[in-house]
């Protein structure tokens, strides 16, 4: 029903199927999450606000949502907290989009990613942040609070090269175990 929902409305600004805390509404699990990304993958929409906060969604169906908006233009919020992205490969997920929003356009668009009391640790925070520092690549916030993060390592990304520049209005990191950030 909401794969057909999503993908028959290309009216859609903001869709928002988040769940409040301690509500068990638009607990979407694997089924939920494949049918959002597929409703995605089959419009077009003008979307600006992507709001799947604490839907227990984990990174298979992330990366799939991650490839369905490859081609949303105007997509400036992505809210997906609270969720079961884990380990570089949810980091990854993330980074993807970011990548493909950059080879599109030119630059990114994306205002905020809001990825807090998910479990992406060390590795995925650090695939998030490298991807960061490709030129053209700016966000307002990126909120990767209470996320298992102990040692953010950015230094590898710069391979040498003076010019690359993190550009994050807000970087969120509070409930992390952060010993390092270089």
């Amino acid at each position: 029903m909401i794969a057909q929902i999503i993908s028959e409305n290309e009216a859609i600004i903001e869709l928002n199927l988040s769940s409040f805390k301690g509500s068990m509404r638009n607990r979407l699990g694997k089924d939920g999450g494949l049918a959002i990304a597929y409703g995605l993958s089959m419009n077009r929409s003008l979307i600006q606000y992507l709001n799947l906060r604490a839907t227990t969604i984990s990174n298979d169906e992330i990366e799939l949502i991650a490839e369905a908006l490859e081609n949303y233009l105007y997509l400036l919020h992505l809210d997906l907290a609270e969720n079961r992205l884990e380990g570089a490969r949810g980091g990854n997920a993330i980074a993807q989009i970011l990548r493909r929003k950059m080879t599109e356009r030119g630059g990114v668009n994306i205002e905020s990613i809001i990825l807090s009391r998910n479990k992406i640790g060390d590795k995925g925070a650090t695939a998030i942040v490298t991807e960061l520092l490709n030129p053209g690549v700016e966000l307002d916030s990126l909120n990767l609070a209470h996320n298992d993060i102990t040692n953010l390592k950015v230094d590898a990304a710069f391979d040498g090269v003076s010019d690359k520049i993190l550009v994050v209005k807000n970087l969120i990191l509070d409930g992390n175990q952060l010993f390092s950030f270089s």
